[in-house]
């Protein structure tokens, strides 16, 4: 299957001279400890590397371990205290000599060229702020492909595209750009980690590597997922703290609250592009579903069409429905989904239809005012506002947005005075 975001990078012209420092932050697990670094040493060709460990007060006889039994190019950082994931992983980033940052969890067992390959993409893409590898569990099915978003009513939802998919779909087998990845294993330039201000030692053991890759995106840095890089990762390995649960719920109110209103909702296009659309099952998993034929698609469209023509707006928007049921992202059944809710009275649906054809075209000024437009008559002044402002930075003679941007102020000099 082909996708519209994927890229292609020369593997041929490799340079094999940056120093790479990979930093492992451990806390007990010497089991996984051992095994990671014996499939690190086995499996990795590249020169000069150096490994740099940071023990978060292991009580297991990790302390004792990587005193007595580890030489050559390794560090080790002790810390009195589990400090975390972020202020491990930055402790080690300080402590590094590299060019390149590989964090790198102890529960992963690194597969041949692993780092090769994340070194000559980065070698090769210089706007790669980011990379990280495929992870697999250890029935050979997928673990990490790259994490997607999706915004339902305004709860978020994050998690690894196709987890469980067999290693070898077409759907997990292409460099792609994505909005994040996860840390268990990520290449990340040493100059741009530093430049974007680290992991956020906000987060504690979690959402800081989605942060991270935020961060990354909004200097202008791009983030892909590189399937030549494999690793198995034992996830479920990791020793969680009693009130885990609370821990992982102030995370995620953290993510939201520092990324209000900047986090795209983008799982549901990322499955389109190769042939599926998403849906939650009665166990409240993800399940992946083949898109319905275009030629099915296109004749309910000419069907809607018709009955909007004679205006019956209320039977056409349960025919678009329907298509945005088997296909999500179809523009025209967005933009004209919007145009008979609106037509039938219902502002917020046509709203909701014009924000998501926004997601897919967020330069599109005509709609961008004609969103704006239903959120001032919805009430919803201050997102108005914004959008109102984005046309105008490109247009700023626009008589749409002018207009509306003359009723806001008048909106806001009546409410000063009552």
């Amino acid at each position: 299957m082909s996708t519209g975001n994927e890229t292609k990078y020369d593997s041929e012209s490799r340079k094999k001279s940056a120093l790479v420092s990979i930093i492992i932050p451990v806390f007990n697990q010497l089991d996984f400890t051992i095994q990671c670094l014996e499939a690190l040493a086995s499996n990795t060709c590249y020169e000069p590397y150096e490994v740099i460990i940071i023990d978060n007060a292991s009580t297991d006889g990790t302390a004792e371990f990587l005193q007595q039994s580890l030489s050559g190019k390794v560090k080790v950082i002790t810390n009195k205290e589990n400090l975390g994931f972020s202020k491990a992983n930055n402790q080690g980033a300080r402590a590094a000599g590299g060019e390149y940052l590989i964090f790198l969890n102890n529960d992963t067992v690194p597969q041949p060229g692993w780092l090769e390959n994340l070194v000559d993409m980065a070698d090769t893409m210089p706007d790669a702020g980011i990379i990280g590898s495929k992870l697999l569990y250890p029935d050979n099915t997928i673990q990490h492909a790259g994490v997607v978003f999706d915004i339902v009513e305004n709860d978020l939802f994050i998690w690894h595209i196709y987890r469980n998919f067999e290693k070898d779909h077409p759907a997990v087998n292409s460099v792609r750009e994505f909005n994040a990845v996860t840390a268990a294993c990520i290449l990340v330039k040493k100059k741009i980690f530093f430049k974007i201000g680290m992991f956020d030692e906000i987060f504690l053991n979690g959402y800081e590597d989605v942060d991270l890759c935020f961060k990354a995106r909004e200097k202008g840095y791009r983030v892909f997922y590189n399937p030549q890089s494999i690793l198995y990762h034992y996830e479920t390995s990791t020793e969680r703290p009693v009130d885990h649960d609370d821990i992982s719920r102030k995370n995620a109110e953290g993510l939201i609250t520092k990324w209000k209103g900047k986090i795209v909702s983008d799982a549901r296009v990322k499955s389109a592009e190769d042939g599926f659309r998403i849906k939650t099952n009665t166990n409240n998993e993800i399940e992946y579903c083949p898109l319905e034929s275009a030629s099915k698609i296109s004749s309910l469209l000419v069907e809607a069409i018709k009955l909007a023509e004679e205006s019956n707006y209320y039977e056409a928007l349960q025919i678009y429905r329907k298509i945005l049921h088997m296909s999500p992202f179809n523009e025209e059944a967005l933009l004209l989904a919007g145009e008979s809710s609106s037509k039938t009275g219902d502002l917020k649906g046509a709203a909701g239809y014009i924000r998501a054809y926004l997601q897919l075209h967020p330069a599109d000024l005509k709609e961008l005012c004609s969103y704006s437009e239903l959120c001032y008559e919805l009430g919803e002044v201050d997102e108005a506002r914004r959008n109102v402002e984005k046309v105008l930075i490109f247009e700023p003679h626009n008589k749409m947005a002018l207009g509306l941007r003359d009723k806001l102020l008048m909106k806001n000099e009546t409410e000063a005075v009552s």
